[in-house]
């Protein structure tokens, strides 16, 4: 896809961003970006560009999550201690979180504490 594709309705609906990211399996997808990502700085807007999502995510992890269940990949009651790296358990672990009781249920459920 050309970048362009995205630019035009950027400008044209004075949108500061957009982005289209499309593929399948663990391979790193196709994706294009426009628009900018700090325009006061005038920092263009990549694939590579951080995005705070909240809440906007959730459906979407809950339906994969659920997809991973549904093929016996991902056991919802299994502590998270074991879905995550190294770095994100000392993380998480130096926050006060317990990994080895917290599951993925419990997370979808926001009901882990």
């Amino acid at each position: 896809m050309n970048p362009d594709v995205l630019n035009a309705p950027v400008r044209a609906l004075d949108a500061p961003t957009a982005l289209c990211i499309a593929g399948a399996g663990a391979a790193r997808p196709w994706g294009v970006a426009a628009g900018m990502a700090d325009a006061a700085a005038g920092r263009a807007l990549t694939l590579d560009t951080p995005f705070r999502s909240a809440s906007n995510t959730k459906t979407m992890t809950a339906a994969i999550a659920l997809r991973l269940k549904e093929r016996g990949l991902l056991d919802l009651d299994a502590p998270i201690a074991g879905l995550l790296s190294p770095a994100h358990l000392d993380l998480l672990r130096s926050a006060g979180y317990a990994c080895d009781a917290i599951t993925a249920r419990q997370l979808m459920q926001h009901s882990a504490g």
